[in-house]
């Protein structure tokens, strides 16, 4: 089956975005924490005020809005690479994203990835099409890892979409 993955921003959306088709959501939360010490990077690579919402008391009243109609919500964290510094305030956004009741993190930094798995957080990790995931060792590479979906760069063909699948044993890889 396959699902539109939408972004969200509001609790205001939920319903509008489902009943339009989306089936599940990605966000992200950037608040004055963040912006005021990084203005030039938000957590999830969308410009301010895109992909965002602006407190944890909003993102889980759109998470159980979504929820109440058996739709998830995924937490977007797909930087590149995160400094030392900031995982001190990342930690933070992961405690309140899950507190919110998130479904499930989407992540690019291979480090944060591990970093997640050795805190031992009991939540399903996706990689971020900004891993750029492009052949079958990388696939196992990931799956090694403990992430269990995988978005697949925009540049591959389809012959290579079907590869990859071919491989993807255990994975669900999605594509935009």
């Amino acid at each position: 089956m396959m699902k539109i993955l939408s972004p969200l921003d509001s609790g205001a959306e939920v319903d509008l975005l489902i009943d339009a088709g989306a089936g599940e959501f990605y966000c992200g939360l950037l608040d004055e924490r963040w912006h005021q010490r990084y203005p030039v990077m938000s957590m999830n690579r969308r410009p301010a005020g895109k992909g965002h919402f602006r407190t944890f008391p909003d993102l889980k009243e759109a998470v159980s809005r979504a929820h109440d109609r058996s739709v998830p919500v995924y937490f977007t964290l797909n930087e590149h690479y995160y400094t030392a510094e900031q995982y001190e305030l990342l930690w933070k956004y992961i405690d309140g994203a899950l507190e919110a009741g998130i479904d499930a993190f989407i992540v690019t930094d291979f480090g944060l990835i591990a970093s997640l798995q050795d805190r031992n957080y009991q939540v399903p990790l996706h990689c971020s099409t900004g891993t750029t995931v492009f052949n079958r060792r990388s696939l196992s590479f990931f799956k090694e890892l403990g992430v269990v979906n995988i978005t697949l760069p925009r540049h591959l063909s389809v012959d290579e979409l079907r590869s990859l699948s071919a491989h993807a044993h255990g994975l669900d890889l999605t594509v935009f």
